[in-house]
């Protein structure tokens, strides 16, 4: 899974960094194989920039006089933006004339932006994968360069077990992409220690409380709001331009025991569930409560997420919902006095977790590009165990898909490394499209108004029938996947209903898939 930025803004251009340690050359032409079987087990390579000054790629990706090579690339990271842009610098260095030119875009505008540059045929040689279209249509579509001829078993299983899965980064046994970053929970509620321990909310040791139920949050959040006078809220919130509230969601919800969370059914019945699983509306109603009481920030419908968190740490609010991408700004910043914690359950007793399927992607080589070589070469680095230490243990973005870089003795920030400590509070979800390939070729349409513009149009008291609005978007939802399932049937596909249905699904236990640990090249 990525660990989005989800509220990026603006665009940026960076420097570059490499791959390699390529050992063997045929007759003057660089290998595409050559370039892993030099360098195995994901440990970033030294020295392409060397060959490809001497030779050209094969396969008919074209490089410029003496190896030089300019790379596009896209994303959407804004507080991950310090480790791209070193790494990128890193690439360039270890690779003499290949230049990455990369550009930041808008969250919310990088589906469309990415759609736009396929049609034109004008997409970059290598992008983050959007989540719309899924990463199934976007290789049915001939967005992706598959990867096949540039790697091996070696380096495949550089990585952990069931890091490639067919049905989800691997399609008819051709690899895409690879994970970046490892299982950990999603979203985390942070805590400011200073508004804390002001508002008294400390143990006889003089450690500020953390909360772990809706109604630990209610209660600190009303101290904090009460002694905040109008200048401090116990709740930060920043939901203009992004998609927060799926952080909170997913955050108050998965322990509640409602599996689907933000925008998924609960496969132990295949259904979504907004209108049936009270803890929808629940939540929604513990929010507007918030909103209404006060405790909330009144600028939580016209702020940015960004806004939000820069307020957080200045000390105008007591807790906050993000991801772990938070936490290496704030502590560049100089801000590290808070705490992080998660899965906020109505009961001690948690009801569910957050949840993982094996398998990941991050970046593709898109098919468009002159420079495929160089462009997997990016890929690989971004995935190498060498440059997920640095961004887990350096910059604090996200645990690496490598296990050894998450040791919490290794990461340099103690908030940080709370955060790696969270890895139990995560269990293996079952995934429809591992066990059934052809679950990839059901397409849904989406759905509106989603569960943002529910909770929007409640907070702005637009919408008044909560169960109704629930409803509404459950049936809708429903019928959406009902429609989409028709349709591949109509196309060929063997799916139905009952490939979204996992009845002995235990939301407290790992599910197991009966799936290979590495897929066969």
């Amino acid at each position: 899974m990525h660990s989005p930025d989800e509220t990026a803004t603006g665009a940026a251009s960076a420097s570059g960094a490499a791959f390699g340690a390529i050992t063997s050359m045929s007759n003057s032409v660089l290998s595409r194989r050559s370039v892993i079987r030099g360098g195995v087990a994901g440990a970033a390579l030294i020295g392409l920039g060397g060959l490809l000054a001497a030779c050209s790629p094969r396969g008919g990706a074209s490089t410029a006089a003496g190896g030089a090579a300019k790379l596009t690339h896209w994303d959407w990271w804004v507080s991950q933006e310090p480790w791209i842009k070193n790494e990128i610098a890193l690439f360039q260095k270890a690779n003499a004339g290949v230049t990455i030119t990369r550009t930041l875009n808008q969250f919310d505008q990088y589906a469309n932006l990415i759609a736009l540059a396929q049609r034109s045929h004008t997409l970059p040689d290598t992008y983050m994968l959007p989540y719309v279209p899924s990463l199934p249509d976007q290789v049915a579509g001939d967005w992706l360069t598959p990867l096949n001829s540039y790697i091996d078993d070696a380096w495949i299983k550089s990585f952990p077990k069931y890091s490639f899965v067919e049905g989800v980064n691997v399609f008819d046994g051709k690899v895409y992409t690879a994970p970046v970053t490892a299982t950990a929970p999603g979203f985390q509620l942070y805590i400011n220690n200073k508004i804390f321990k002001d508002a008294g909310l400390v143990d006889g040791s003089g450690d500020v409380l953390i909360p772990s139920t809706w109604d630990d949050v209610t209660k600190y959040a009303e101290a904090i709001s009460k002694k905040g006078n109008g200048s401090v809220y116990g709740l930060g919130l920043g939901s203009n331009g992004g998609a927060i509230f799926n952080a909170w969601v997913n955050t108050f919800l998965l322990g509640a025991g409602s599996p689907g969370g933000y925008n998924l059914p609960d496969y132990r019945t295949g259904e979504f569930t907004y209108g049936t699983d009270s803890n929808y509306a629940d939540f929604i109603s513990l929010l507007v409560d918030w909103y209404k009481k006060g405790f909330l920030s009144p600028d939580a419908l016209s702020a940015t997420d960004e806004v939000s968190r820069a307020n957080f740490a200045s000390g105008k609010y007591g807790m906050i919902v993000g991801g772990s991408y938070v936490i290496s700004p704030w502590v560049e910043a100089g801000f590290t006095d808070f705490s992080v914690t998660t899965l906020i359950s109505p009961t001690e007793k948690k009801a569910g977790y957050f949840q993982s399927t094996p398998g990941g992607f991050m970046l593709g080589v898109s098919s468009d590009t002159k420079h495929a070589d160089e462009a997997f070469s990016w890929l690989s680095w971004w995935a190498s165990k060498d440059a997920g230490a640095r961004f887990t243990q350096k910059y604090n973005i996200d645990l690496s898909v490598h296990p050894e870089n998450n040791e919490p003795s290794k990461i340099s920030s103690k908030q940080f490394g709370e955060y790696a400590s969270l890895v139990d509070l995560v269990r293996r979800a079952p995934s429809p499209a591992i066990l059934n390939p052809d679950v990839r070729k059901v397409k849904t349409a989406s759905v509106t108004p989603g569960l943002r513009d529910i909770i929007v149009g409640v907070l702005t008291e637009q919408i008044t029938d909560v169960p109704g609005a629930l409803n509404s978007l459950s049936d809708a939802s429903n019928a959406a996947l009902d429609t989409g399932i028709a349709e591949a049937v109509a196309g060929g596909a063997k799916v139905s209903r009952k490939d979204y249905t996992f009845a002995d699904w235990d939301l407290t236990t790992d599910y197991a898939h009966d799936i290979p640990e590495y897929p066969k090249l």
